[in-house]
Parts: structure tokens; C-alpha cells; sequence
């Protein structure tokens, strides 16, 4: 499995209006059928950088579909953004793949 991880610092002036965008573009998203869900994590420790961080977690059983995403809907997340939000956010992102998982 694979987990593509997009971690967001929004300012506080635009957290509420960024979370009713960013769940509409991932709900689309998922929509398209390629990851087997996404979650939308707030980050609980904040840094001195200020502003509300979230994490944006992606999962596949294919590094294809982590290739495909990044060429079409990362481009059209970030144009949208800085559209949107201009000057008021700024996100990283981390490929991961799972070595390992626990369950019950």
C-alpha cells in the first residue's frame, strides 16, 4: 500500500472557508476511483509558524496511481490554491510506502 501525504499551514482567517474547499476537491477526487480513501487529519502540536496545519492522507495499492495524481490533480490543487488563497497557506508533500501494518 501506499500513502501520498499533503501536510497544509492555512492561516486562521481562511481555515474555515480552505476545509469546505479542500473537502469538496478531495471528495471529487476520490470520486474518480483511484485511491481506496482519504483521510483529513488536524495536526494537534502546533509550531511557532502560527496558523491551523492539517494533513491530507491518500491510499493506494498503486504507484501508478500516486504518479497520475501528482501529473493531474496535485497541478490542479495547487493552481486552485493559489487562486483562491493566495499568499495565505503552504504545503508539503511526502510519498510513503507501508512496510508494515498492525491491526486488531
Amino acid at each position: 500500500m501506499y500513502i501520498y501525504n499533503i501536510t497544509f499551514n492555512i492561516e486562521e482567517t481562511i481555515q474555515q472557508e480552505w476545509l469546505t474547499w479542500i473537502n469538496q476537491f478531495f471528495a471529487e477526487t476520490i470520486a474518480i476511483g483511484n485511491f481506496t480513501s482519504t483521510n483529513i487529519h488536524q495536526v494537534m502540536i502546533q509550531e511557532e509558524m502560527g496558523g491551523v496545519t492539517y494533513a491530507v492522507q491518500f491510499n493506494t495499492s498503486t504507484k501508478e496511481t500516486l504518479e497520475q495524481f501528482q501529473q493531474q490533480e496535485l497541478v490542479l490543487l495547487q493552481k486552485q490554491m493559489q487562486q483562491l488563497f493566495n499568499g495565505k497557506y503552504v504545503f508539503f508533500h511526502t510519498e510513503l510506502k507501508v512496510v508494515t501494518q498492525f491491526q486488531p
